[in-house]
């Protein structure tokens, strides 16, 4: 009887998370390197809603990185700025492309310099209280990262 009540425990505790994701797919999550000294680098993906209710995001966390933050990079008077976003939702049947000069993740202070080929876990918190986990690669860049961009 132990059992099942650990196991039923267990199913509980781990199916919000679960069922919070589904119908949401994340395809081609990748990081840009960054120089080892750099405390700040850009995540990238598109996220698919393939369910029939608006998803939110609301933050995200990775244990290679102090914090993340949701970005986007707008041009102000000639002038590429990022600005924190809250919140990004994902319409039913939609789909949210985070992109070099968009959307991105703005990851912060990483917890040791990594190599293109590294793979990082980042999990996406939801506006319903779940979690999505993946891993993303960590890629070589061509010229103009996010070093030349000003917050606001």
């Amino acid at each position: 009887m132990r059992f099942f009540s650990a196991l039923a425990a267990a199913t509980l505790l781990f199916a919000t998370p679960l069922q919070a994701a589904e119908g949401v797919k994340v395809s081609d999550p990748w990081i840009l390197a960054a120089p080892p000294v750099a405390q700040t680098q850009a995540g990238y993906m598109t996220l698919e809603n393939r369910g029939d209710k608006e998803v939110s995001i609301v933050g995200a966390e990775s244990p290679g990185f102090a914090k993340i933050e949701l970005h986007e990079t707008m041009v102000h008077d000639g002038k590429s700025m990022m600005h924190p976003r809250d919140r990004l939702t994902v319409a039913p049947g939609g789909a949210l492309k985070f992109a070099p000069g968009g959307l991105h993740l703005m990851l912060i202070a990483p917890q040791k310099p990594l190599q293109p080929k590294d793979r990082v876990p980042v999990t996406l918190k939801l506006g319903d209280g779940g979690k999505l986990t993946f891993e993303a690669e960590v890629r070589a860049g061509g010229s103009g990262g996010h070093e030349q961009h000003m917050h606001h």
